[in-house]
């Protein structure tokens, strides 16, 4: 039997792990051979949220889920909020055309969900293109 020192395998384990990361994990997921979606110009999204989850007394919730769902072109994007309440969006309007879609901002409907929480108001689309600002409000369910 062959004994290994605690070094020695903790030195092979990094090794390891340095030669096989940029095999494992690529940098762009591919479908098919070819780039799944990936935005064209991330710097000047086409329609991209970002903003804050709160409670009505203004603390951050964190893990809630906001969904963004277009009916027509059927498209959604979903965004989960960090311990902060934070949260941004994929740019949305960049998917909805690069489907052939046209922007309609009367077909985009928004829903933040967490357990044990309710929306005080379904939050209202934007109105404009580009990055928007959107803070959302939950009120603990009884």
């Amino acid at each position: 039997m062959v004994r290994v020192s605690a070094r020695a395998y903790i030195a092979a384990l990094v090794v390891s792990g340095l030669v096989c990361t940029p095999v494992l994990k690529p940098s762009v997921a591919l479908a098919n051979g070819d780039d799944f979606f990936v935005p064209q110009n991330s710097a000047n999204p086409v329609l991209a949220y970002f903003g804050h989850v709160r409670d009505a007394e203004g603390h951050p919730i964190g893990g809630a889920f906001i969904y963004f769902e277009v009916k027509h072109p059927h498209a959604y994007v979903r965004a989960k909020t960090f311990p902060d309440g934070g949260y941004s969006t994929a740019d949305l309007g960049d998917y909805i055309q690069a489907i052939g879609g046209e922007i309609d901002y009367r077909q985009i409907e928004i829903r933040c969900l967490k357990d044990g929480y309710a929306t005080t108001r379904p939050p209202a689309p934007a109105t404009q293109a580009g990055r928007v600002p959107l803070d959302i409000v939950l009120t603990r369910e009884k």
